[in-house]
């Protein structure tokens, strides 16, 4: 019996590494077609290019990761334990799962009151609209994929292809959950792309009714646009994935719209422009022409002085008319000169009662009255609280002048066993998305009680790409010593021997957007120059960051036997 406990413990550890590895291999997968698509949608020499590094990247990844013999491996050992616990006991270590029930909605208990909770996801579609829906084949071969995922024993680590119509019917609800999809300029692309953006439009000339039309001048920019993925893994309920269709869908489109709706606002205000938009207040911020930037796109201009502002101390402190007066001249820094919207102010809640309290008088009556409601006083334009913003910041100008590129598509993927004690099943869903302001003239930020505007914010951490921090060599001396253990990019602690106190210490990044740090103790050292090492032990530290992916830091205890 305790044999039998044994390799049933042994056969469970075997099927958590082969889940892995086949995740693994699903990944490998999925960058393949996502490969492969983007080489049908290149334009250029430049686009087709970055697919063939990527393909280099790609086949070096799977080669290093010698998955499939890896598998044939595990489930080598996996036939081997089942094979003894056959001779032990008749009873098989996976029983099979009973048949799922063929009882119909009624039968099973469907919970009604979840459709009134997310109703919100068919608000846009009318009786006739939202069966036909459900009646896609697309959307109902999706549905009963997503629900033989949990019917299958085992491991389940399949990447299901998101139906075009769920982004369809997605689309729609966006507005009501994202602060800002709504109000900026949105453009379906593919692949990498350029985008024909005209200036300044010019007046059309009166003239005699018979008379020849005079030509209009009219210049065409261009600005490049890429796709960046965004996504996560939400974990919905086994028993919801027995319910109707119509209550699954629902879950999958608020987790879906959910997520990308937060992502998408905050990276339309504060995105960095690695490996996501780039934020409105990112290009305000900018002191110099950024390398990337596009040469047909509109002509660079410094605004980081000019459209990011505070309201003094003095300023700050006043009240009323003379507050908004004051206000007014720094929001009029926001051009319209290119602009067919409307002006929208952006600030959380903070911030928006802090202007009603400004505003805050009495009437004739001697009745209290408030001039801000939703609408910016005076100068106008609708006001839209977004919590992720920093208090008394007010970003604001002409939405309709930032571009959001959405490429089509999306994926899903799942497994049942990272909560398999939790009794659900975990779902990945990802989409594309890149954007960046097209006139950064168009905008102005401004803190109103005499503090710097806040121009950045923290991402939830990339921690699952730890290649995008991760180094490719780190050596320690101009002939280089030998590290305990050899160098490898994914062991980050080591320890070596030096016989001189100057050291070269050269620490290249894998990825060519990552930045390295370096620190023998608490001083910075220079990659490629000498770190002075003390008798005994010293600590070597490289930090290496790249945009939201979580940091990695290398550690080498660097013992200096100098005679």
């Amino acid at each position: 019996m305790l044999r039998k406990i044994k390799l049933i413990a042994e056969l469970k550890k075997r099927n958590i590494a082969l889940a892995a590895l086949q995740a693994q291999k699903t990944d490998f997968n999925t960058r393949q077609s996502d490969l492969e698509k983007a080489l049908n949608e290149a334009e250029t020499e430049e686009d087709i290019n970055t697919v063939n590094q990527s393909v280099d990247d790609l086949n070096a990844d799977i080669e290093a990761a010698d998955v499939d013999n890896k598998i044939s491996a595990e489930q080598a050992e996996i036939d081997k334990v089942n094979a003894e616990l056959e001779t032990i006991t008749e009873q098989p270590a996976n029983p099979t799962v009973p048949p799922a029930s063929n009882t119909n909605d009624n039968e099973r208990g469907v919970n009604t009151m979840n459709l009134t909770k997310r109703g919100i996801f068919y608000s846009t579609l009318d009786t006739q609209q939202r069966a036909a829906f459900l009646a896609d084949n697309e959307v109902k071969t999706f549905l009963d994929q997503t629900r033989a995922a949990k019917q299958n024993r085992g491991v389940s680590n399949v990447s299901l292809t998101i139906p075009q119509v769920f982004f369809d019917t997605l689309r729609p609800n966006l507005p009501k959950i994202s602060k800002l999809y709504s109000l900026v300029n949105v453009k379906p692309v593919k692949g990498t792309a350029r985008k024909n953006i005209a200036g300044t439009y010019p007046e059309a000339i009166w003239t005699e009714m018979c008379a020849s039309l005079n030509e209009l001048e009219i210049s065409f920019n261009q600005v490049g646009i890429d796709g960046y993925k965004v996504g996560g893994f939400v974990a919905i309920d086994n028993s919801l994935l027995e319910d109707s269709d119509e209550a699954l869908a629902s879950e999958i489109l608020e987790a879906l719209s959910v997520a990308i709706a937060k992502a998408l606002d905050r990276a339309i205000i504060y995105g960095t422009g690695k490996r996501m938009p780039i934020g409105l207040t990112t290009r305000l911020a900018q002191t110099s022409e950024p390398a990337d930037w596009d040469a047909k796109a509109p002509a660079w201009t410094d605004l980081h002085t000019s459209n990011i502002v505070k309201l003094n101390a003095t300023e700050a402190a006043t009240t009323g008319a003379t507050f908004f007066a004051t206000l007014y001249s720094k929001l009029t820094l926001a051009k319209s000169d290119y602009a067919t919207g409307n002006l929208t102010w952006v600030m959380n809640k903070k911030t928006h009662q802090a202007l009603i309290t400004k505003s805050i008088e009495f009437d004739s009556s001697a009745a209290i009255v408030a001039s801000v409601n939703n609408t910016m006083p005076v100068i106008g334009g609708n006001i839209v609280e977004l919590e992720l913003m920093a208090d008394n910041d007010i970003i604001g100008g002409y939405f309709d002048l930032y571009l959001l590129a959405e490429r089509q598509g999306g994926e899903f993927a799942y497994s049942d066993v990272v909560r398999f004690l939790e009794d659900q099943t975990v779902y990945k869903g990802t989409a594309r998305y890149d954007g960046k302001p097209i006139f950064g003239e168009a905008f102005v930020l401004i803190n109103i009680n005499n503090t710097n505007p806040t121009t950045t914010t923290t991402f939830p951490g990339d921690s699952a790409n730890v290649k995008l921090v991760s180094l490719s060599a780190l050596t320690i001396g101009a002939t280089p010593v030998t590290l305990f253990p050899p160098f490898d990019p994914n062991v980050i602690n080591y320890h070596c021997e030096v016989a001189a106190h100057a050291n070269k210490i050269t620490a290249t990044a894998l990825s060519s957007d990552a930045t390295v740090s370096i620190k023998n103790g608490t001083t910075a050292v220079t990659s490629g120059s000498n770190a002075t090492f003390s008798a005994g032990e010293n600590t070597l530290t490289v930090e290496v960051t790249n945009g939201n992916a979580t940091k990695r830091t290398y550690t080498v205890i660097v013992n200096d036997v100098t005679a």
